[in-house]
Parts: structure tokens; C-alpha cells; sequence
């Protein structure tokens, strides 16, 4: 059960990560459209990469992948329950 918690942990972690990466990217993207497209294009493969990372190390070290998943998608569900909440809050 403590593999669990702590995969779920490290998927979370990751998820947090993976999300600084993106509004660090989106800070500092440059005004012509060429070169957004091509950093836009670039962070996303390194972030997958990074998510691909941490999945194989987690699979080598015994871990299980689906409680990784988990964890990255509590960040995905917080991200959209803030979202939604924002949203109701600017229509009142």
C-alpha cells in the first residue's frame, strides 16, 4: 500500500512540474508566430519526455505506473475543477 502512496505522490509531483514548465512557456514565448511555434513545439516534446522519464524510472524501481497515472491526473482534474470555478465566478 506505501508503493501506492508514493507513486500517486510522484505522479502528483510530476503533474506540478509538467505544469510550471508550461506557464513558464507560455511567459516567455516570443511574439513572432514561427518561433512560438517552434518553442511551443520543443517544450511540449521535452515535457512528454520528462513524463516518459519518470514513467520508466518508476517501472524500474517497482513502482506501479497506474498509481503514477493517477497522480498526474489529480493535477489534470484540479487544474479543470479551478477552471470551472473561475469561470462561474466571472459570469456572476
Amino acid at each position: 500500500m506505501i508503493r501506492v502512496f508514493i507513486a500517486v505522490w510522484i505522479g502528483c509531483l510530476t503533474g506540478l512540474v509538467g505544469y510550471h514548465k508550461i506557464v513558464q512557456m507560455a511567459l516567455n514565448i516570443p511574439t513572432d508566430e514561427a518561433a512560438g511555434k517552434k518553442i511551443g513545439t520543443q517544450e511540449y516534446m521535452k515535457r512528454y519526455l520528462m513524463y516518459g522519464l519518470v514513467l520508466v524510472i518508476c517501472q524500474f524501481m517497482g513502482l506501479p505506473i497506474l498509481a503514477v497515472l493517477v497522480g498526474l491526473m489529480c493535477n489534470k482534474g484540479a487544474i479543470l475543477l479551478y477552471a470551472l470555478k473561475e469561470k462561474e465566478d466571472f459570469h456572476e
